[in-house]
């Protein structure tokens, strides 16, 4: 018997909907969140593969920063994230 492919192919679909949908509106909103709540420090917390989705916010967030420019938030919990290591680093 042959194994089915079907949950790749969902994954796979999940986090292409993540990387054209949902991470451009989260990047908008943190740096909303940030520039209009007033708050001085800022803890983000993702969970599982919600960690891809943050991550790659975060990459586009300082993508438009200056190079020198501070961090925006506090901390980032990245709570049993659902990447590599590298992706991390990056």
């Amino acid at each position: 018997m042959r194994a089915s492919t079907t949950p790749v192919v969902r994954v796979t679909t999940t986090v292409t909907f993540a990387s054209l949908w949902l991470v451009p509106r989260l990047a908008e909103f943190l740096l909303a969140l940030h520039a209009d709540s007033g708050a001085k420090k800022i803890y983000l917390v993702a969970h599982s593969m919600g960690n891809r989705a943050l991550t790659e916010a975060l990459q586009r967030i300082r993508g438009k920063a200056a190079p020198d420019a501070s961090p925006v938030f506090s901390e980032v919990v990245l709570a049993a994230p659902d990447l590599d290591a590298d992706t991390f680093r990056e």
